[in-house]
């Protein structure tokens, strides 16, 4: 069979979307609408904007989502986690984001909702203005073990298979998951404090707190750990090739945005600076294998958890 990966943007097509991990909540609609009233996206859009172009990306085409184009979700429920872990979630196959302020409130406190939505947001819309290449493969035969390279999200490699006789599709992150995720969550924050620092809308104190709540809540998640180590592996290729940190920041930033391909640019820099196995390693977001390259405290934190 073949799959159709970018549905109808419909309400039939994102209630009957079997790949993704969250399910859409149009009870949640309306509160999510209310919310997002004091949300700013304008002037988040604006920033991203800014920082696309400050890494030499097409600014004008990124895929910024509207307010009509983010709904209210929950994770599917798993026996493997909490189906109230999820927080937030870019659909690539419908377009569009979906985020349980539920799970926000639960997770962050009431207190720090608001902010947390903010950086909710701001990492799902990183995940969205990224390249997207789509392949349409013929899934015939697709397995969970034989799974079919489907997409490309990013630097993250994205693979599908059937999951039933039915048709129904299961999907996992490939090659380059950790990377992708490090590379979108420390975009994710400078957005976040620039949106923060511009709005004028929270006190210092109010930021402080959440931010330490922040590095409770993501470091569950890991998110803590893979800035820290991008931030790591930016350093020492500075170190070792006299390039300024910013600038390899700005090259991450535009492979993300023009879709480069992540083995000819980024890895010829990771093994020089590192060696052959740890890129690999990297590549297969192994984040013990990982620890035995760089020395890494929240990695190593958040392995024993």
């Amino acid at each position: 069979m073949s799959f159709e990966f970018i549905g109808n943007r419909d309400q039939k097509s994102r209630a009957d979307n079997n790949v993704i991990a969250f399910e859409y909540d149009e009870e949640k609609d309306s509160e999510l609408a209310e919310i997002l009233t004091r949300v700013d996206l304008p002037l988040m859009e604006s920033i991203f904007r800014e920082r696309i172009g400050h890494s030499e990306g097409a600014s004008e085409q990124i895929n910024f989502k509207k307010v009509d184009q983010i709904f209210s979700g929950r994770p599917k429920a798993k026996k493997t986690f909490d189906p109230r872990e999820g927080l937030g979630f870019y659909n690539a196959w419908d377009d569009d984001i979906v985020v349980s302020f539920d799970n926000i409130k639960y997770k962050f406190g009431e207190e720090n909702a608001e902010l947390a939505l903010i950086h909710i947001l701001s990492h799902e819309q990183g995940h969205a203005t990224a390249k997207h290449t789509f392949l349409d493969n013929d899934l015939q035969g697709a397995t969970e073990d034989s799974p079919q390279r489907a997409c490309v999200l990013g630097y993250a490699e994205l693979e599908v298979y059937e999951t039933d006789a039915q048709g129904n599709i299961g999907d996992h992150l490939a090659k380059h998951a950790l990377f992708d995720e490090a590379v979108t969550e420390k975009l994710a924050r400078q957005v976040f404090d620039e949106y923060i620092a511009r709005s004028g809308q929270y006190d210092d104190e109010a930021v402080e707190s959440f931010k330490k709540r922040r590095e409770e809540v993501l470091g569950e998640y890991g998110h803590e750990a893979y800035v820290e180590v991008l931030d790591i592996i930016i350093s020492e290729i500075s170190k070792n090739t006299g390039i300024s940190e910013d600038v390899i920041w700005k090259d991450i930033q535009r492979g993300r945005q023009e879709g480069l391909e992540f083995d000819d640019e980024i890895r010829a820099l990771i093994v020089k600076t590192f060696s052959e196995e740890f890129y690999e390693a990297l590549r297969n977001s192994h984040v013990a294998k990982i620890a035995e390259y760089i020395d890494s405290p929240k990695l190593k934190e958040f392995i024993k958890k």
